[in-house]
Parts: C-alpha cells; structure tokens; sequence
C-alpha cells in the first residue's frame, strides 16, 4: 500500500482572510451631472429676454393669458418639481424660476407693466434698469446703421438683435455682422434688416473696447 501523500495546498481557514489594503488614494469624487440641455438653452438666453419672451407671450396679452402662461412656466421650472436634481442643475432651475416669477410679477401688474413698456421701448430689459443695450440719441449705432432693434419682427431675431447692438458698442463688428445674420434668419424676409447688416459690412473696421 502506498504511503499517503501530503496536501500541497493549505487546509481551509475557518476565519476568511483579510483583503490586502489598496495603496491607492480615496476614489474620486462623482463628476456632476450635465444639465439638462432645455434647461442649458434657458439659461443661456434667459438674461437677454425681456418679460414677455420669459413667459412666451406676445406683448399685448391680457391678464388671463399672462397668469396661464406663468402657471405653464411654474410647472417647468419651480425648484420643488426640481428637489432631487444635481446641485447644478437645482441652481439653473432657480435662476431661470426667479426671472420668471419677476417678469410674472411686473406684467401682473397694470402700473407695472406700463412703466415696463415704456422702459422695453428704450430696449431695458428689466424694470427700473438703466438699459442693457440703450439706442443711440440719433436711433443710429455708431456706424450709421438703424438701431437694429427696431428693425426686427420676432421675439428671436430682437434678441440676437440686441446681442448685436452689445457687440457695435464694443466695436466687435465682425461679431455684430454674425449675430444680425442670425436676426434676419428669424425673421425670414426683412429687406430694412439686410440693408442694415449691407452697411455694416461695408463700415470700416473698429478697434475693440478693452
């Protein structure tokens, strides 16, 4: 009879062995969740809108239309339909809900809104704001172009409209010229409009403001 051989391998422990410690450091944070992309696009343009590109209502709308639209706004963007988002995205949500709730609170309000009107003609976005992009005393830019605001039609093309009186004023005309091209595309046919984007491409070139 042969002699047993002895096992090559160690008898099983009855206490599990302990996992060697991991050199490396603690693992790295979560990286932040990216925003959700109609919000992002609200938040890109939602300082540049005036009140009632906010609620998405023309400018003659009455109050029913305004409280409706604010209802519609305030179940898109309220904070608390937005509890359990990323931080990021909790934060554009408010900011979006607080213009929102301003331009809801001026537009309800019949003083209000006619002084908000007034101010709008003068291109300030805000009430009691001193114009984010104020017209020229002659209603002309510094190149000789019509204020380009009042050139254009659609909620859309106002907005780039102003984007491209910001960049006149700091001299960016090759910015103003893409912007105003923008403006035209919103508005589909506006021959005033082509001729003020014309000029502007023919006007010499400016020195940036520092």
């Amino acid at each position: 009879m042969s002699q047993s051989r002895r096992s090559e391998y160690p008898p099983p422990s009855r206490r599990p062995t302990r996992a060697p410690e991991s050199k490396a450091g603690p693992p790295p944070p979560p990286r932040p969740k990216a925003l959700d992309p109609v919000v992002k696009s609200w938040l890109d343009i939602i300082d540049e809108s005036n009140y009632y590109e906010r609620l998405g209502i023309i400018e003659i709308a009455d109050a029913g239309a305004i409280q409706d639209a604010f209802q519609r706004f305030s179940l898109a963007f309220h904070p608390d339909r937005h509890r359990h988002a990323s931080p990021p995205m909790r934060a554009a949500v408010t900011k979006i809900f607080k213009r929102g709730a301003e331009a809801y609170g001026v537009l309800k309000a019949e003083e209000k809104r006619n002084r908000y009107d007034i101010g709008l003609a003068r291109s300030e976005l805000r009430l009691d704001q001193a114009g984010s992009c104020p017209p020229e005393q002659s209603g002309r830019t510094s190149h000789g172009v019509p204020a380009v605001l009042q050139l254009c039609h659609s909620p859309a093309a106002k907005l780039h409209a102003r984007q491209a009186e910001r960049a006149l004023q700091e001299g960016d005309t090759s910015s103003a010229t893409q912007l105003l091209k923008k403006a035209l595309l919103a508005d589909g046919q506006n021959p005033e409009l082509e001729q003020a984007i014309l000029r502007l491409e023919k006007s010499p070139p400016r020195e940036k403001a520092n």
